[in-house]
């Protein structure tokens, strides 16, 4: 894992069932629906296969406009990719939000520490 102590002192946010937090910095940003969201999507698409590898899950976070799906999946992301959970993630975005979530991720991700490729077909 390329855990940072220091990305998590103090952080608000652990998911359910697991030792996997959220980012300090990232956590003190969420809001209400948005620590809800993560945490959805750790249930759906995490929690459940660490109990049973065969059972694989995942899930779709859809909402209207402006709610913060961007940056909760951010907050997810980063989370599993710095506790060593997984090595690569795939997003799929409608095109026209590909800007949005290249310019979101090199944001987060690059200022903790990871790589981010974004590939358009």
């Amino acid at each position: 894992p390329v855990v940072e102590l220091d990305d998590y002192v103090g952080s608000s946010l652990t998911l359910p069932g697991s030792d996997v937090c959220i980012a300090t910095e990232l956590a003190s940003r969420l809001k209400g629906q948005q620590i809800e969201a993560v945490q959805f999507m750790w249930k759906n698409a995490f929690a459940d296969f660490m109990l049973d590898a065969s059972e694989c899950g995942g899930c779709i976070l859809a909402h209207n406009m402006g709610l913060g799906k961007t940056c909760s999946a951010i907050a997810l992301i980063h989370a599993v990719l710095s506790h060593g959970l997984v090595k690569r993630i795939l997003v799929l975005v409608p095109v026209n939000t590909v800007e949005n979530w290249k310019a979101e991720f090199s944001k987060w991700m690059v200022k903790f520490g990871h790589t981010c490729a974004a590939a358009l077909t």
